[in-house]
């Protein structure tokens, strides 16, 4: 019987010192493949303004580094798929699934099987969301038609023109504490994304409401009662202006809310929002769908079905 290979020993031979460098075929082969995976293209809606980026430096390096040893290893001289010399049989694709274990959009779902959101155009179904780092457990499921498209934790977009003007449409959940006077010009003390506003309200659905609703910054309804996944609350719809505001990565953002979780901009000019209030346990859940003059009466018609679908868990 042979014997495993100590896989230390194995890298220690392939990489240099400073454990980051590998023998020179190694690596064109690590390229060379690299290259060929396809890469997700970047998303305008705001769930992109989280900061993230040490976290997905941590995870790209742990995934390069993985990457890396299981090519080296594969390259081994004599190299056997383990111990023994049989090599590992390949899964078939379909071994896994039975005929019914996909998703399907009409199938009763329990709510252990229902999946997150993924990123990117999705299937038919229901799916799950989180989009609330101060409130972990707090979960939500929608159902969406064809072409709609996933930005996880807290968003969805339309398929025609995704979230942007003239034409889009899109829904986020979110969450503030406070609403900037000026949303134009967010950007007070010049650090960016995150500020606080410069108006704060109690921490009640009917005192956003009525924040919202004094605004003189936009056109705002006067609150009416709504239900949405079984929780009360009120509706405001908000038509915001076009104008040049405060910029973000070089393009000009219009922030109604305040906060780390307040972190939904206007998509596009001329947007409107119909955004909904709930309290759910104590936790005061915003729900905007945005919308153009040039959106589409079956978009409006989905997205508002999106909406009624939703299943909300403390």
């Amino acid at each position: 019987m042979n014997r495993t290979p100590d896989v230390e020993l194995v890298l220690r031979e392939y990489f240099a010192d400073d454990g980051l460098t590998a023998p020179d075929y190694v690596l064109d082969v690590v390229e060379g493949r690299i290259s060929r995976q396809s890469q997700r293209r970047l998303w305008r809606l705001p769930w992109r303004l989280r900061s993230m980026s040490n976290n997905l430096k941590l995870v790209a390096g742990a995934a390069a580094a993985i990457f890396l040893a299981v090519v080296a290893w594969q390259l081994l001289p004599g190299r056997t798929d383990g111990p023994g010399d049989t090599p590992s049989a390949a899964p078939s694709p379909t071994a896994a699934l039975s005929p019914t274990a996909a998703l399907s959009p009409t199938a009763a779902l329990s709510p252990a099987a229902i999946p997150p959101l993924p990123e990117g155009t999705l299937t038919p179904g229901t799916y799950r969301l989180r989009p609330l780092e101060s409130a972990p457990s707090l979960s939500l499921d929608v159902t969406v038609p064809a072409g709609w498209i996933g930005g996880p934790p807290c968003c969805l977009a339309g398929p025609v023109g995704e979230s942007n003007g003239p034409a889009g449409i899109g829904l986020a959940f979110l969450t503030a504490d406070d609403i900037f006077s000026d949303p134009c010009h967010w950007n007070v003390d010049g650090s960016g994304p995150f500020q606080p506003g410069d108006i704060e309200v109690g921490p009640s659905v009917d005192e956003l409401a009525a924040a919202l609703a004094a605004s003189t910054a936009y056109e705002a309804t006067t609150p009416t009662d709504v239900t949405i996944g079984g929780f009360a609350g009120k509706r405001v719809d908000l038509e915001l202006p076009s104008g040049e505001c405060d910029t973000l990565d070089g393009n000009g953002v219009y922030l109604v809310f305040g906060g780390r979780e307040g972190y939904i901009y206007a998509q596009g000019d001329g947007s409107h929002w119909q955004t909904s209030i709930v309290d759910v346990d104590g936790t005061r859940l915003i729900a905007a769908l945005f919308s153009y003059a040039g959106t589409s009466a079956a978009d409006l018609s989905a997205g508002q079905a999106i909406v009624d679908s939703l299943v909300i868990t403390p």
